[in-house]
């Protein structure tokens, strides 16, 4: 039976490879009646309710959600959404990439009624080559504020990214960008460890023990010879079962799985770690010719992996979001 530190582990080796950007759109003290629709983005979108309530409209679903203080509401795919004070109230359509500047690092606005503080931001996602974490994530994701243990020390980070957008102190926009950072994997957890369906994909496979053990060997030991006769013997499981049971759940075979996971992890060093040569990115994932390890790496990515690196330092400045006077 798989024990909680190997479903932590496998998730951490994914989300380390997984360059995350967090942005802050405005801290907002709303009085009703109020409404803001949020464009579509391509980036993950988030609200934290820090008092009051309102009600959330996801383009495409027919019913509102209530929101309550203490909840967070991630959309990982980046959806057009309303946030207002009602069911069915009106908004006006906030679009910040265009329009930098609509407000300050505290937004009021309203009729001046009933008053909801909102903690509204966006978070970036760089995947190279592998199943995009966004893609195996649902359209909305709404964590109470009054649910269980897991949301109770996720409200620790509610809190505390609450009080920095509060007011603006040396230093805040740093531990607020990071706070976010940390917010996304956390509520990944937490949507984790509930019973919510899963496409077919990695985080999938993590919820099943004796796949999550697998995806954790394959995770933290890239360059290891692994065989599917190997991993089952590993989990304990009949090479058939195993196979089996991990396309199932992950959507492919064993090492196919394995061979994409060493391209992302090879695409990763090759951006981080400049001092690392080809030769040493290609035996860390397994690779003793640096011939074979380049034929590999293009084929998942596109390109050799000298031009890759290349590309990353290029890229490095204009791939980073740039961020406006909200944040």
């Amino acid at each position: 039976m798989l024990d909680r530190p190997h479903l932590v582990d496998s998730l951490t080796e994914v989300l380390s490879t997984v360059r995350l950007h967090g942005a802050l759109y405005c801290s907002s003290e709303l009085s009703a009646p109020w409404g803001i629709t949020f464009l579509a983005r391509e980036c993950a979108a988030f609200h934290v309710v820090d008092r009051g309530s309102c009600w959330l409209r996801v383009a495409g679903q027919p019913e509102p959600i209530a929101l309550r203080g203490g909840d967070l509401v991630l959309l990982p795919q980046g959806d057009e959404h309303t946030v207002s004070d009602t069911p069915r109230g009106k908004a006006r359509v906030v679009d910040f990439q265009d329009h930098p500047g609509v407000c300050g690092p505290m937004m009021r606005w309203g009729g001046g009624g009933e008053k909801t503080r909102l903690v509204c931001g966006e978070i970036y996602l760089e995947e190279d080559g592998f199943q995009t974490l966004r893609a195996h994530l649902p359209r909305v994701m709404h964590l109470r504020g009054d649910g269980d243990a897991p949301a109770e020390w996720l409200q620790l980070t509610l809190k505390f990214l609450a009080s920095e957008t509060s007011e603006a102190r040396p230093g805040s926009y740093s531990v607020i960008t990071r706070l976010i950072d940390i917010l996304f994997v956390q509520a990944i957890r937490v949507w984790l460890s509930g019973n919510a369906p899963v496409t077919p994909g990695w985080l999938a496979g993590l919820r099943e023990p004796a796949i999550a053990s697998a995806l954790a060997l394959m995770h933290s030991q890239p360059g290891k010879d692994w065989t599917v006769e190997s991993l089952a013997r590993q989990v304990g499981m009949s090479r058939s079962a195993f196979s089996e049971l991990f396309v199932q759940l992950v959507g492919e075979g064993p090492l196919t799985y394995l061979t994409r996971w060493r391209m992302h992890r090879a695409a990763a060093w090759l951006r981080s770690e400049p001092s690392l040569s080809v030769i040493e990115v290609a035996q860390r994932v397994g690779y003793d010719s640096e011939a074979a390890f380049n034929r590999a790496f293009k084929r998942a990515l596109g390109t050799p992996p000298g031009a890759y690196r290349r590309e990353g330092r290029a890229q490095a400045a204009e791939r980073r979001p740039s961020l406006p006077s909200l944040a």
